[in-house]
Formats: C-alpha cells, sequence, structure tokens
C-alpha cells in the first residue's frame, strides 16, 4: 500500500469569505494550525498546499509547503502539485476551512482506505455526492489525470471522484465535514 502523506489545502483565495481563511482563528490557532495539530495525531507527513505568492506567509511558513504549480484553479492545483512532489504517495487531502473535523473521522477515512480504489472518500450528508476536500486519492489516479488531461474535464476534484472508482464511506460523525465558506458559517463556529 502507498505510503500516506497530508495536505492541507490553503491555497485559495478566500472571495465568498472576504479573508484568508486558512489564517482566521478559532480560540487561540488559526484554522491552519489547528488543522495541522490534528493530522499530525494521525500522520507522520504532512504538507501545506500554497500559491506561490503566500511563500513569506508567516503562519504557512511553519510548515512543509508544496506550491501550486498547474495552472487549473482551486483545490485540483494542490492536488496534483503534491503528486508531483511524491508521485508514489497517497494524499489524504483536507481543505483549512473544517473546523469541526475531528481525529475520530480522519482515523475512520484512514482505517478504510482501499488503495486498489482510485480515492476512499466520505459521502458528504448535504447531498450524498463524494466529499473531496477531506478525502484520500491515491497515486494512481493522479498519476493517470497527470497523463491524461481529459480526465480532469473541470478543475473540480469533485468531479473527478465522481468519474474514478471511489470506495465511498459514511461518516459517524457529518458536522465534522461541514466547511466555512462565509462569514456567517465562520460567526456560528465559534458562537456554538
Amino acid at each position: 500500500m502507498p505510503q500516506l502523506h497530508g495536505l492541507i489545502l490553503t491555497g485559495g483565495r478566500s472571495r465568498r469569505m472576504g479573508q484568508d481563511k486558512a489564517l482566521m482563528r478559532l480560540a487561540s490557532k488559526t484554522l491552519l494550525e489547528s488543522t495541522h495539530e490534528l493530522l499530525q495525531e494521525c500522520l507522520k507527513s504532512i504538507y501545506v498546499s500554497i500559491k506561490e505568492d503566500q511563500i513569506g506567509d508567516p503562519i504557512r511558513s511553519k510548515f512543509k509547503q508544496i506550491i501550486d504549480e498547474y495552472s487549473q484553479s482551486g483545490p485540483i492545483a494542490g492536488i496534483l502539485s503534491a503528486h508531483k512532489t511524491h508521485p508514489h504517495s497517497a494524499w489524504l487531502v483536507v481543505a483549512c476551512d473544517m473546523p469541526n473535523l475531528d481525529k475520530q473521522t480522519l482515523a475512520q477515512l484512514i482505517k478504510e482506505r482501499d488503495s486498489t480504489f482510485d480515492a476512499t472518500a466520505f459521502n458528504n450528508p448535504k447531498d450524498s455526492l463524494p466529499e473531496p476536500l477531506c478525502a484520500i486519492y491515491e497515486p494512481h489516479l493522479l498519476s493517470e489525470v497527470l497523463d491524461n488531461s481529459k480526465l480532469l474535464p473541470s478543475n473540480s476534484p469533485r468531479d473527478l471522484l465522481l468519474q474514478s472508482r471511489v470506495k465511498f464511506i459514511k461518516t459517524k460523525n457529518p458536522s465534522a465535514l461541514e466547511n466555512t465558506n462565509y462569514p456567517a458559517d465562520y460567526l456560528s463556529e465559534i458562537e456554538s
């Protein structure tokens, strides 16, 4: 079974939120710091996906970084750049904006991983579609995408999962997969 690395996606522009989500605070830590700490409980090797103009950011620079190298926009650029860095490894990919993500959810994903599939992903509790931003992508899938761009008709990792062989699992904690895209989402998270 290929080695598993963690990848925290932080290269987004946070347009809907209006501020950098990775640097927003929950209690005494940023969302990025909290997510990294959580992944450290489950994995030995964790990277932070960034855009080139984020290299000097003082929070992101605390961690091992992978700079997005591909022209695709959105999370897929980070995922493919991570694969290029370690082409024989699988990637447990998480978004930096999942404030309710917990160790049990990550442990469930890792335990139920099946590397004979292209990916292992939760069914999103809201729409039953694959949750691409808390999923494990196997190296053979990512190699195929880099070899044949037609396998990626859009820049959406969800679309990639929808056309791939995915082992779907049901989360034991649906709120763990909720993300923070708008200011109201974030305020409700820090108030609860």
